[in-house]
């Protein structure tokens, strides 16, 4: 589609509304609709090489005497027109741009997130085994007491299986999972996985 404004995708709607029920148009009309007679031929230069109607030219005259409605007009017409095109051509822009992604993260762990328009706080200690700084990283990232204290029996009885946590902390993560789905702990469903995860290979070491 040719760069046309808002105003011009309104006009143009506009004269093809013209028509009515016919098939037939005075192009002196035209004018009606839009009174600038330059801006009214360019206009209907721009239907014509679209195909959506067809002008019987008028010796001595620049705006075409009768322009002929294609049937396929309609259609356009009731698919939005030139005023819907240009909206669907911008969503489709805003669907391509570049999405925005901020990370704030500081310590030595990796915080991995995919997905648009997403943000991530992570704050994250060196301290293996230390259970004062594992306890700041949950509390820091909004996890309850009672979970904190779950959390910490777990893996004070609970070692990793070859370099992965244990099943009793991966239990403990579901759950946690769940209270970010049903909305009782405020930290968002696509992030909360990585962050618990991350926070306890911390702690072991991993």
């Amino acid at each position: 589609m040719k760069v046309l404004n808002e105003n011009q995708c309104k006009n143009l709607d506009n004269i093809l509304s013209a028509f009515g029920d016919g098939i037939y148009l005075d192009g002196e009309l035209v004018l009606n609709v839009v009174p600038n007679e330059k801006s009214a031929i360019g206009l209907i230069s721009i239907l014509k090489s679209r195909g959506l109607i067809t002008t019987q030219d008028v010796e001595d005259k620049d705006l075409p005497y009768i322009m002929i409605l294609d049937s396929s007009a309609y259609i356009f017409l009731e698919n939005g027109g030139f005023q819907g095109e240009l909206k669907r051509e911008n969503e489709k822009q805003k669907m391509t741009s570049r999405p925005h992604i901020n990370i704030h993260s500081t310590g030595n762990q990796n915080v991995i997130n995919t997905g648009d328009y997403n943000t991530i706080h992570a704050s994250f200690n060196n301290g293996k085994g230390d259970l004062d700084l594992f306890k700041q990283d949950l509390r820091e990232h909004e996890v309850n007491e009672a979970e904190i204290t779950e959390i910490v029996n777990i893996v004070q009885t609970e070692v990793p299986v070859e370099n992965s946590i244990g099943p009793s902390a991966k239990n403990w993560i579901r759950k946690m999972l769940d209270k970010s789905m049903e909305g009782t702990w405020n930290i968002g469903l696509a992030t909360a996985g990585g962050i618990l995860t991350e926070i306890l290979k911390k702690y072991y070491g991993l």
